[in-house]
């Protein structure tokens, strides 16, 4: 009865702690706390019940399963974000225990024999989870100093971290295993325990190491799109200022333009009149400046997409309702419009009766924002599967764009569809961006 109340003193601790462990990493108040409560409590009362088999490795590929599907279905992690969180937790409770198991040669080669010191069982339980909290408190502060925010969309892990930490979890399981079956004397147990801490101050290492590395390749993303916004704008400006200078010099020339319209229309040359007048009409100077959204950098990225349209005899026709797109950040932005333009552009030059045609509505439900682009293509469209592929020569330096396009529509819950229309060859892009 006492080792049964003990396995439960172990597992509700074990409960508290990975609750803990979720509030610091997802943020308290984000969480669905009586859906959290529930799913773990079912998670450790069969992790409970499993670990009456009395064995190490069962009890770890359990624990290892349900805390890989939690936070895979539950938190809505990729794969290798939950099995980094899964291994930390391992990792930190197997240092604890075997801190503790080796503490004392009293408990070495007998740890399932309860019955020698089943009045201690207690203290180990209480002591090895004191430590497991400590060291997950211990990697909530790492997190904080390398601003791990589940929250803010850009994890500060990558993959690459998830084979040291299972290297880790094996290490440190292997030390377990020779200290639950052998009687290691007092100092060979220590230099365990010292060996599993190694192995922590390694995998702590390495993650703020891998974080410090992504912080950096996000700063350079962050510094070239910056760039990229500049020279939009610059662009965009730069049309404007010539636009403006054309018209103080048609205003400078308005007086010569003036007397010779008098000049035809008093020897009655009223044709030519007229001529010189339409001729007047399609002067650069009097072109308006496009303005085809109200979002600054949006007009800018497009206007000067219009005018690239325009220099390779592409018709491109813009509908877009006004406010739209504000969801997006300029970042965001950029990468999505820039892409499908890029592509379309691509895509339809050189094609008879080129065009691109874009155009973007709220739903009239007004619970989304639709996008759709349709351009001209010449040739046949490889597919693979349900996916167009390039078919450009040199194909793994290309098709980022399309893959760029599908990651950022994904991040914000949205809908892409790609089709073509064999008949008249035209290639069609609709991304639905819930509200």
């Amino acid at each position: 009865m006492l080792v049964l109340l003990n396995y439960l003193i172990i597992y509700l601790s074990e409960f508290a702690i990975i609750a803990c462990y979720i509030s610091q990493v997802y943020g308290f108040k984000k969480i669905r706390w009586g859906k959290i409560i529930s799913v773990l409590f079912l998670i450790y009362l069969l992790l409970f019940l499993i670990s009456f088999f009395q064995n190490m490795y069962i009890n770890t590929f359990s624990f290892f399963i349900c805390h890989v599907l939690f936070f895979a279905i539950l938190m809505k992690e990729r794969l290798s974000i939950s099995i980094f969180h899964t291994m930390i937790l391992i990792i930190c409770m197997g240092i604890g225990e075997l801190i503790v198991l080796n503490s004392s040669e009293y408990y070495a080669g007998r740890f399932y024999d309860y019955g020698i010191y089943e009045e201690k069982l207690i203290y180990i339980a209480i002591l090895s989870k004191i430590i497991y909290l400590a060291l997950i408190e211990l990697f909530m502060l790492i997190f904080r100093k390398i601003k791990y925010y589940r929250q803010d969309g850009d994890e500060k892990i990558s993959a690459i971290s998830i084979p040291v930490l299972i290297a880790s979890v094996w290490g440190i399981m292997t030390l377990f295993a020779v200290s639950i079956s052998v009687e290691l004397p007092v100092i060979p147990g220590r230099m365990a325990s010292i060996s599993a801490v190694f192995f922590l101050v390694t995998d702590i290492a390495f993650v703020w190491i891998e974080s410090i590395n992504i912080s950096r390749r996000d700063e350079t993303k962050r510094l070239e799109f910056m760039l990229m916004k500049e020279n939009y704008l610059v662009d965009y400006y730069k049309v404007i200022k010539e636009r403006d200078e054309s018209q103080r010099v048609l205003i400078h020339d308005m007086k010569e333009h003036i007397q010779t319209i008098r000049d035809m229309n008093k020897e009655g040359n009223f044709e030519g009149v007229e001529k010189y007048i339409v001729s007047m009409y399609e002067l650069p100077a009097l072109q308006p400046v496009q303005k085809i959204c109200e979002r600054e950098l949006l007009n800018a990225l497009l206007t000067r997409y219009y005018t690239t349209c325009k220099q390779k005899n592409i018709s491109f026709g813009i509908d877009i309702a006004e406010g739209e797109m504000c969801f997006l950040n300029d970042r965001d932005l950029t990468v999505l419009f820039s892409n499908l333009m890029n592509n379309s552009i691509e895509a339809s030059e050189g094609t008879e009766d080129a065009f691109i045609d874009l155009r973007i509505r709220r739903l009239k439900n007004g619970r989304g924002t639709m996008i759709s682009i349709i351009n001209k293509y010449s040739g046949k469209r490889e597919k693979q599967g349900d996916e167009f592929i390039t078919t450009k020569l040199e194909k793994k330096e290309h098709g980022y764009g399309l893959r760029s396009i599908k990651k950022l529509v994904k991040q914000h819950g949205g809908i892409m569809d790609i089709t073509e229309t064999e008949e008249d060859q035209s290639f069609h892009v609709n991304i639905l961006f819930p509200e």
